[in-house]
């Protein structure tokens, strides 16, 4: 709690823990930024994000004209917003459609986004974001099985280098985390090389309207190192 400024409380709930639990590990991850163009509170506007096929839920949207880089390819638009720290920006990923949501999510990799960043160019953007304050807790077993990990949720698991006193095994990895995005900046919290670009001198006007599900990135451009990487369903949630 104190080392995410409030923002992760009750990580593990009072059942996780037993006269069998022999050890726990936390780590948490604290971001705060503010942007580098604030919005302003009177040009927010209340509209319409689509949450479902035929399903729209109204919400408050932040409005503000920037200089941001900026691709679209057949998939979806990217624009990396910057913050007042040049060294970090909020980036989205925005599909051009509703339907192609599925697609994009498929589509997602390292590799893929790698490819998006070295081609993003600077435009002027007229930015449409909603606002939102989201929490989401997952429990990892099945996850990390499915990555390989299997053994340490077993009495097989080998964890003598923590102990040779008795035999640990992995009953449980949780992650919490929450994100709140406002006229100021980001708020995030989570436990559990510099590319060149072209730039014009005459800057092209592009439109960026976030108002159906999309995914976000914080990252660190200076290490090319993504911090925080989730989606927005419904803002309002």
């Amino acid at each position: 709690k104190n080392q995410t400024n409030n923002k992760i409380e009750n990580l593990l709930k009072p059942s996780s823990i037993d006269k069998g639990t022999k050890l726990v590990l936390v780590n948490a991850l604290y971001f705060t930024g503010f942007w580098n163009k604030k919005f302003k509170k009177e040009n927010n506007t209340k509209e319409d994000f689509q949450v479902a096929k035929k399903e729209y839920e109204n919400v408050v949207f932040m409005n503000s004209k920037i200089s941001a880089y900026y691709y679209e390819d057949k998939y979806s638009k990217i624009v990396d917003i910057p913050y007042s720290n040049t060294n970090f920006v909020f980036s989205i990923i925005l599909p051009k459609s509703f339907k192609k949501l599925i697609k994009l999510e498929k589509k997602l990799s390292y590799e893929y986004y790698k490819d998006i960043s070295e081609k993003l160019e600077k435009f002027h953007v007229y930015l449409s974001l909603p606002k939102f304050d989201l929490e989401s807790e997952f429990d990892l077993e099945n996850t990390l099985k499915k990555l390989g990990i299997e053994d340490a949720f077993t009495g097989s698991a080998d964890f003598s280098g923590i102990t040779e006193n008795e035999k640990l095994f992995i009953n449980k990895v949780v992650h919490k985390a929450n994100i709140s995005i406002d006229e100021n900046g980001t708020e995030a919290a989570a436990a559990t090389a510099v590319v060149m670009r072209k730039t014009a001198s005459q800057l092209e006007t592009v439109e960026f309207k976030a108002n159906c599900p999309f995914i976000y990135i914080i990252r660190n451009k200076k290490y090319n190192t993504i911090y925080f990487i989730g989606k927005v369903t419904n803002p309002n949630l």
